[in-house]
């Protein structure tokens, strides 16, 4: 029977996310008291540490012998119950163990909030005497962080309300400012539900689920009448919110557009990327409606964020956002731009995964130059893909494309290949777990293909005007949600005229 292990436990996959000097500090909260009086948890957890940060070979009866959860000979085959139970009560209190560990460190990050609490305690311990100070050092702590981030928001309204507390508890007869608390609050209040409407909104058109958006008529109504072009980030965060609402859609793209170009230092990296992330879907739900036009908007969006890191975890680039910024400079015909991201960008991609997410990239880019024999040489070495559904129907998608254009100057064998692809596709659409606007989106494309297809390769009759009308009217309509619509209605013109001659 093979031997068990410990290696897919929620225990190993937390500690495979420190980094090293976290996992120092928490050898450190292991081993203080104050934590941890458990021998047995400190003693599994000094054997793990040994294995940091790959992890291999974690056999649950080398562990349990190691821990000495129970006198033995030394020798033990397998855990029966009561041992698996035993060393699994342990690996449970060092999970949560580093759980505290992970809040602790988590809390520590935010000295405005920790100033801030401490004079809380103080007020309650009426310690008055210190909590000026405290609060000065929160407001000081406050000053150099970027304003543009729901929780500093959050964090600038607390310590105002903090403030005014302090204040009416110690000076009842004077005016004691609350103007500040009001203001921070409904600043604080605004970004964050536009912050959260926009973001349901735009998950609306992926999962098409329905949100109910309550006073959405009065927020609206209220922005109608008050300008907060002085609060960036409830600014930029309105605009989006009525991008997706629907109204005067290219007057608030171009607004958030100006808001991040002026005010990029305003928003820290984290709020940036949730910012252009909204706008990216925005542009792909556009593109899916037929909205070309915002094909080149993505690749903007991508040519500015890529220079500046925004992208990246860590030293690597997140490899989803490098191939979608290929994509985007091939779909407004900038082959030169899609080659030098492909150059510049492909050695920051994660080694694990550099070598497919590349290959995959200059499939693409080979096609788009009708290099087609090169591209599925690519497609045929690029060996394993990163796990996800996207990955596994971009490969099928080009190899579609390719065998396609393949079957025109090859003929019969390529043609083989594309019926077999576009059913192997048909399969996997099944059973994939996605969104259905997603599956919407490639079962179209493979409907279309389909009928494509068969009307080009037909050699007995050819296709009625009327039929090839009719298919070119499908892809262009906006409502029918559709990948590659612009290759589709490339080749659709292509066979149009292809028959055309024939006749």
């Amino acid at each position: 029977m093979e031997a068990q292990t410990i290696n897919n436990s929620t225990l190993i996959a937390l500690l495979k996310t420190l980094t090293p000097k976290e996992m120092n500090r928490l050898t450190d909260f292991v081993h203080s008291p104050y934590f941890n009086k458990k021998e047995k948890v400190t003693a599994l957890f000094g054997i793990l540490k040994k294995q940091y940060p790959e992890f291999e070979h974690l056999y649950k009866v080398a562990l349990y012998l190691h821990i000495s959860l129970e006198n033995t000979s030394g020798k033990l085959a397998d855990l029966n119950k009561k041992q698996d139970k035993q060393l699994r009560d342990v690996m449970s209190d060092l999970v949560s163990l580093i759980q505290d560990f992970l809040l602790y460190e988590e809390k520590k990050k935010n000295k405005v909030r920790e100033k801030r609490q401490l004079a809380e305690i103080f007020m309650k311990r009426n310690l008055m005497l210190y909590v000026p100070k405290a609060i000065k050092a929160a407001q000081a702590g406050q000053a150099q962080r970027p304003e543009g981030e729901p929780t500093n928001m959050h964090d600038k309204y607390l310590l105002s309300e903090t403030e005014l507390r302090y204040n009416l508890m110690t000076n009842r007869e004077k005016d004691v400012g609350m103007q500040a608390a009001i203001d921070n609050f409904h600043h604080h209040a605004l970004a964050g539900q536009l912050r959260l409407y926009a973001a349901a909104m735009s998950r609306e058109q992926v999962v098409k689920s329905e949100h109910n958006y309550p006073m959405v008529n009065e927020l609206i109504e209220h922005f109608s009448k008050h300008d907060y072009s002085g609060v960036p980030i409830v600014d930029a965060y309105y605009h989006i919110f009525m991008m997706f609402w629907g109204e005067e859609v290219s007057r608030h793209y171009k607004s958030v557009r100006k808001i991040l170009r002026e005010k990029n230092d305003y928003f820290p990296p984290s709020e940036l990327r949730h910012l252009y992330g909204l706008l990216l879907n925005f542009c792909n739900i556009q593109v899916n409606k037929g909205e070309l036009k915002y094909y080149a908007e993505k690749y903007m969006i991508y040519d500015e964020t890529f220079a500046n890191k925004l992208w990246y975890s860590g030293k690597y680039i997140w490899y989803d956002h490098f191939i979608l910024a290929v994509r985007a400079a091939l779909a407004v015909g900038n082959i030169g731009g899609a080659e030098a991201m492909i150059n510049q960008y492909s050695k920051d991609i994660h080694p694990k995964h550099r070598k497919a997410i590349t290959s995959l990239a200059r499939a693409f880019w080979l096609i788009a130059q009708k290099k087609f024999a090169e591209a599925e040489d690519v497609l045929i070495r690029i060996g394993d893909i990163p796990k996800g559904f996207y990955y596994a129907i971009y490969n099928r998608q080009l190899l579609m494309q390719i065998y396609y254009e393949l079957g025109i100057s090859k003929g019969e064998h390529y043609i083989s290949l594309l019926e077999r692809e576009t059913t192997n596709l048909k399969a996997y659409l099944r059973h994939a777990k996605m969104s259905k606007r997603n599956k919407d989106l490639y079962e179209n494309y493979l409907k279309i293909l389909k009928r494509l297809a068969h009307q080009r390769f037909n050699k007995v009759n050819g296709p009625s005007i009327r039929i090839l009308e009719n298919i070119k009217s499908d892809i262009e309509n906006r409502e029918y949600v559709l990948v590659a619509r612009e290759w589709l209605l490339e080749k659709i013109e292509e066979v149009i005229e292809y028959w055309t001659d024939k006749r």
